[in-house]
C-alpha cells in the first residue's frame, strides 16, 4: 500500500469512530439528536468516509457522505436557528 492509501485508510478508520461514538452517544443518551457535539461527529465521519470512499473509487458511498454531511449541516443549521 502506497502512503496517501494508508493515510486514506487511516481517514476512513477515524470516520468510523466517529460514527460508532456519535451512535454509542444516541443510544445512552436521551435527546441527543437536539445536540450539536452529535452533529459534529456525524458530519467529521462522513466528511472522513467520502475522502476514503473517493479514494478506493467508491462512488455511491461517496455520494451517500456528500448527502450525510449537507443533512447534517441542515440539523445543525436548525438547531441554532430554533435557539435564538
Amino acid at each position: 500500500m502506497d502512503d496517501i492509501g494508508f493515510i486514506s485508510d487511516a481517514i476512513g478508520w477515524f470516520g468510523a469512530a466517529c460514527f460508532l461514538f456519535a451512535y454509542i452517544i444516541a443510544t445512552k443518551v436521551p435527546g441527543t439528536s437536539d445536540k450539536l457535539y452529535f452533529h459534529i461527529l456525524n458530519i467529521v465521519g462522513a466528511v472522513c468516509f467520502a475522502i476514503n470512499a473517493k479514494y478506493h473509487g467508491a462512488v455511491p458511498l461517496f455520494y451517500l457522505n456528500v448527502i450525510w454531511v449537507g443533512l447534517g449541516l441542515y440539523a445543525m443549521y436548525r438547531i441554532k436557528k430554533s435557539a435564538i
